[in-house]
């Protein structure tokens, strides 16, 4: 049905369909007209309308704004965007149509609404139209970031203001180094006082304390993870740093062995019983021998 001289006006409606649509090019009204009108349509009912999907639901933009939670302004522009294709059909918004979504969801207008816009276009959230300069539209990544609350969006933003400050995430540990006096030590698998590394020591984790009492016996404590795998590949061991916290959880707990964060560095001491019990197992497979 022709609407006026330029829009054709085309209207479906049925059980679970209420379409309402205006189209100025009248070869997709024609389209549609010779779809509606053929005789096979009948027998695809069924399809037809799965593909048309079902009428869309009303929602206020309010309504919309609480459910995607966006914290900053150019992620409530963004959600307007959304809102707007979604559920009002814009194909492309202008500046002013997201302004006016401000007032209907009774959120102030921001002070700096075009910093803000150029913000949410900076971060790859809104784009402007090649076909018609001066207006925008949602991108995937700006769909994306709606739908998933702008989480790697918080994500990025804490990584910064940490990098700002100097602080880093609770938890993380930064990249170890390897001092000169670790790298110069010269082990042998069987020191005096000792038992063989290899041979009497059936454990990594009573071999890494085996490491630990050796370097400080030549005055070097307060070993970081990679330091303790340097000393291990020095008797042709593999202890990997990253699995070495894990690996001293149990001495640890007894009171063997020191494991403590340092200026972001996991370090390793041990203490008088985790040399007492590396030299009682010495002791006890001597007596065995």
């Amino acid at each position: 049905m022709k609407d006026n001289d330029t829009d054709y006006k085309i209207s479906i409606k049925g059980p679970g369909v209420s379409i309402d649509k205006t189209t100025s090019n009248p070869n997709v009204a024609a389209s549609i007209f010779s779809l509606l009108m053929s005789p096979t349509l009948h027998t695809q009912k069924e399809g037809f309308l799965q593909e048309i999907g079902p009428a869309k639901t009303e929602k206020a933009v309010r309504e919309y704004l609480n459910e995607k939670s966006p914290k900053t302004n150019s992620q409530k522009i963004t959600v307007f965007a959304m809102f707007l294709r979604d559920y009002l059909d814009f194909k492309t918004i202008t500046q002013k149509d997201l302004k006016s979504q401000f007032e209907k969801s009774h959120e102030p207008v921001p002070a700096n609404f075009s910093r803000d816009f150029m913000k949410a276009i900076s971060l790859g959230w809104l784009a402007e139209s090649y076909e018609q300069p001066g207006k925008f539209f949602i991108t995937l990544s700006g769909e994306g970031a709606v739908n998933g609350s702008f989480k790697s969006e918080i994500k990025r933003s804490l990584a910064t203001k940490n990098r700002k400050s100097g602080k880093r995430p609770k938890g993380t540990l930064v990249a170890a180094t390897i001092r000169d006096e670790i790298k110069k030590i010269e082990l042998i698998p069987n020191p005096e006082g000792y038992k063989s590394y290899w041979d009497d020591l059936t454990t990594k984790s009573d071999r890494a304390l085996w490491l630990l009492a050796q370097a400080k016996e030549k005055g070097i404590e307060k070993l970081n993870s990679k330091e303790l795998s340097t000393l291990a590949s020095k008797v042709n061991d593999n202890i990997v740093p990253k699995q070495i916290k894990s690996l001293l959880l149990s001495h640890s707990k007894k009171g063997l062995v020191s494991q403590s964060v340092t200026d972001g560095l996991l370090r390793l001491t041990i203490l008088e019983g985790g040399i007492r019990h590396v030299q009682k197992i010495a002791e006890d497979l001597g007596d065995d021998n």
